[in-house]
């Protein structure tokens, strides 16, 4: 390291200028120093969950399950429904949806509670993990990120792992058992038109 910093003192100021890299060099070496943020698979984040936390995560998705065949359940009461105006069992059509909207409340209720009380945990969680990885980083690792930066850097991917598996999951999973649940009725009801309708749809959608 001497023998280089007096060999770079003995240059003249006119060859240090002329050795100079340019300002594009420049900018590629800092945008190459820059820290490469990794994504993370589901197995990842999921592997610092505790049993009980995964319990909440498996509750949670039994939940949105409930909510979202409530709709295809819905329609199919409702149908029977229509038909049976002015028949006796009409009653028990109505009896019927009413125990479909409370399996829909009791469904959405599991789902808020144990997909966000994970998203907490693992949000609660995630922080403690960040933090004690950062305390055992050297000094180097600082020289590429400004010290302010990285409890808003913490905080916000933290805020994102638990926005991911609040309502962003729930919402996934609903859609996901609303879209199979409706195939499925779809095809008990009438497989014939449920297999045009299915064949056609994407020719419906590549037309929009």
């Amino acid at each position: 390291m001497a023998t280089d910093a007096a060999v770079v003192q003995a240059v003249p100021v006119e060859n240090q200028a002329e050795e100079t890299p340019p300002a594009k060099d420049d900018a590629k070496d800092a945008k190459a120093a820059k820290p490469v943020v990794k994504s993370s698979s589901m197995r990842q984040m999921l592997s610092v969950a505790t049993a009980p936390e995964l319990l909440l995560l498996v509750g949670g998705c039994i939940g949105a399950v409930i909510v979202g065949l409530v709709n295809p359940a819905m329609i199919y009461v409702f149908g029977r429904m229509i038909d049976s105006i002015g028949q006796p069992d009409m009653n028990d059509q109505v009896v019927k949806m009413l125990l479909v909207g409370t399996a829909g409340l009791i469904g959405a209720t599991l789902q808020g509670l144990c997909l966000r009380s994970f998203s907490v945990l693992q949000s609660a969680r995630l922080r403690k993990k960040y933090f004690e990885v950062v305390i055992g980083k050297d000094i180097a690792w600082f020289d590429v990120r400004t010290p302010a930066g990285i409890p808003a850097e913490l905080n916000e991917g933290a805020e994102r792992v638990g926005n991911a598996w609040g309502d962003k999951f729930g919402g996934a999973v609903q859609g996901v058992a609303g879209a199979l649940g409706s195939i499925a009725l779809a095809f008990y009801m009438g497989w014939n038109m449920a297999l045009v309708i299915l064949c056609a749809v994407p020719l419906m959608a590549a037309g929009m």
